[in-house]
């Protein structure tokens, strides 16, 4: 875990354009924290909602529109055979980072990080944020990465129940 922290807190969101600069792994701590306000209770949906990303600590993060272009066949295919280690070494179902309510969260969070940190926003990524819901989405603060890692590694902790 302390190996993935490391890694997605010095990963920038949006290829690093956005302002402030916002990591992978403040992305992760947002949607871990929106899921666990929408649906309490679930350790397995807020363990997998903080490592719905893990796959970018090796791979890195590309972004929505890019990683759905026809071209990225062969990044997804490398993003799923990575997530399911995650899985394995967490004993997660790999199905659950694919869950609706982290799918939700994760959507509602970059619309909440775009229309924060990259204005003018791009017409391009209205679609990609349609229906996206920022009301109950922690703001990005655009935490340093020591300060991404160890928000990760808190968290992480927290949802545990150890340290």
């Amino acid at each position: 875990i302390r190996d993935i922290a490391y890694a997605l807190a010095g990963n920038y969101r949006f290829g690093g354009h956005s302002k402030p600069r916002i990591t992978v792994a403040e992305h992760s701590v947002a949607v871990c924290v929106t899921v666990s306000l929408r649906h309490p209770g679930g350790r397995k949906l807020a363990l997998a909602a903080l490592l719905h990303d893990a796959s970018e600590a090796y791979l890195g993060d590309v972004s929505t529109p890019l990683k759905s272009m026809p071209e990225m066949a062969g990044y997804r295919d490398l993003e799923a055979a990575t997530q399911k280690c995650v899985a394995a070494k967490f004993k997660l179902p790999v199905e659950l980072f694919s869950d609706p309510r982290i799918k939700a969260a994760d959507i509602d969070c970059l619309a909440a990080e775009a229309y924060e940190t990259m204005q003018p926003l791009d017409p391009g990524w209205a679609a990609w944020l349609a229906g996206a819901t920022t009301i109950d989405v922690p703001p990005p603060a655009g935490w340093t990465p020591e300060v991404a890692e160890a928000r990760f590694l808190d968290m992480f902790y927290r949802i545990r129940g150890s340290s």
